[in-house]
This record gives structure tokens, C-alpha cells and sequence, in this order.
């Protein structure tokens, strides 16, 4: 015994400890593989008993002409079911309770259906004829057949010297309409026989330009000045005096009959 817990020998005493552990670890790993090597194997899945044969497979083995290639060979016992597991049945179950329970969601608020707009809507038509009566229709363009043009001034002028005329167009419809004037619409014309003169086609600003709305029977008037001389494009006037004599003022306003003024010049 003192030998064991006192080694002797030519060594230190810590060589030979050394020397028994390394070799009672190398016993103990054989140990332990040859128990793990020889061990049953086995599975979690617990053993179950073969089928009980049934009387009809009893009976046809027990037939005294059955030969045993005839014999019925055993069907297979069936494979055993392992018994649901805790977690498979709570992930089922909360699956279950979640696909069954709707979602929470954040609240919102509900729109107006269509039927509460349609039943509002004629309360909001009334309003808005309503409002189309108190308010005044916004009158049409006048239709220059159904206007009447006028012109007049003295029938003797001077050459070289202003000549008024005055002018204006009536609305001869019995409904209000909107009379445009302008260089474009409206022309006054100045001629001598087949010469013409003066007119405002030379010059648009001429023309007064106005719009305004017209009663039945209204007349828009407004006065332009001739010069007594010969004008010429772009606004500008011959400085070559004229002639005595007749000259035939004419005045039109689209497809409105035109009016003339015959004057003497001299």
C-alpha cells in the first residue's frame, strides 16, 4: 500500500502519477466504447404488438390441403404512429385560434355609402336650380342678320377738314345678346364712284372698341371722325388734298345690312 501512494523508483514521484492517470484514462475510454458498442439500440417509437390474425386467416391456414406455398403470409403489421407531440398540438391550436379570431386592426372610419349620397343629391339639384334661377343667364353673341346698323352727320363736308359721322348698331332679336364692335367686325368706308377713299380697314384703331350686352331694341352708339382726306396703310393719310365732289359713306357690321351716308365735298 505504501508503494501505491508512494512510488519508488529512479524517478520523481510526479512521473509515475502521470504515468498511472494516462493509463486509467486509456482503461476508462475502452470502457466506455466497448459498453456504448454493445448496447442495445433502440428509438423513442415504443414497440407494438403484431395484428391479431383474423379468424378467416386462422381458418385457411388450418386447412389440412394448404400447402405451405399457399400459405398466407402475414400482412404486414402497420407502422406505428407517434402520438402527436405537445408543441405539433399548440402550433395547431394557435393556428387554429388565429385563423379563427379576425385580425384587430386600427378602427376607421366609415365612408358615406352611395345610397346616402343619392339621397342627398336632390336636396343639393334643387339648391343648385335654385341658384341658376336667381343667377342671370349669360346672354349669347348677337347674330349679325338680326342687327340693324345706322348711320349719320351732315351731308356736306370740307376738304381737308374732320367730318363727324355717328354710328350704331341695334339689337333687332327679342332676347338680350353680347355685341362685339371692333377693327375686325365693324367697317367704315369712304368712296368716290369705284375710288375708294378712306376706310378703316387701313387702320383698326380707328374702330372703338367696345362689348356690351343688348337688350331687345337696344342700340350700341358711338361716333368716328373722317378726316376729309385719302388714307393709306398703316394708319396713315394722303397728303394729297381731294377733289370736290359726291362721296358715299358706308357703314358695315358683319352680315348686318349695310347703311350709307352720301356727302358733298367741297
Amino acid at each position: 500500500m505504501s508503494a501505491v501512494l508512494h512510488p519508488v523508483g529512479p524517478e520523481e514521484p510526479r512521473t509515475y502519477w502521470v504515468r498511472r492517470a494516462t493509463v486509467l484514462a486509456v482503461v476508462l475510454v475502452v470502457v466506455l466504447v466497448a459498453v456504448w458498442a454493445f448496447k442495445p439500440g433502440g428509438s423513442d417509437v415504443q414497440a407494438v404488438p403484431a395484428a391479431t390474425p383474423t379468424p378467416g386467416a386462422t381458418a385457411d391456414a388450418a386447412e389440412p390441403g394448404a400447402t405451405p406455398s399457399a400459405t398466407r403470409s402475414p400482412a404486414p403489421s402497420p407502422s406505428p404512429t407517434a402520438p402527436p407531440t405537445p408543441t405539433a398540438t399548440a402550433t395547431s391550436s394557435a393556428t387554429s385560434t388565429a385563423s379563427s379570431s379576425p385580425t384587430a386592426g386600427p378602427s376607421r372610419t366609415p365612408e358615406p355609402s352611395p345610397t346616402a349620397e343619392r339621397e342627398e343629391s336632390p336636396a343639393a339639384e334643387e339648391e343648385r336650380d335654385e341658384d341658376a334661377r336667381k343667377k342671370p343667364a349669360e346672354p349669347v353673341a348677337c347674330v349679325s342678320e338680326d342687327l340693324r346698323v345706322t348711320l349719320t352727320g351732315s351731308s356736306r363736308a370740307r376738304i381737308g377738314e374732320d367730318h363727324e359721322l355717328e354710328l350704331s348698331v341695334i339689337n333687332g332679336t327679342g332676347t338680350s345678346c353680347e355685341l362685339a364692335v371692333d377693327g375686325d367686325s365693324f367697317e367704315l368706308r369712304i368712296y368716290s364712284g369705284a375710288d375708294r377713299i378712306w376706310t378703316t380697314d387701313h387702320c383698326a384703331r380707328w374702330v372703338p372698341e367696345k362689348t356690351v350686352t343688348l337688350e331687345p331694341e337696344e342700340a350700341h352708339a358711338w361716333s368716328m371722325t373722317w378726316p376729309g382726306a385719302r388714307s393709306r396703310e398703316d394708319c396713315e393719310l394722303s397728303e394729297t388734298p381731294l377733289r370736290p365732289g359726291t362721296y358715299v359713306a358706308t357703314a358695315v357690321y358683319q352680315k348686318a345690312k349695310p347703311v350709307q351716308l352720301v356727302m358733298t365735298l367741297g
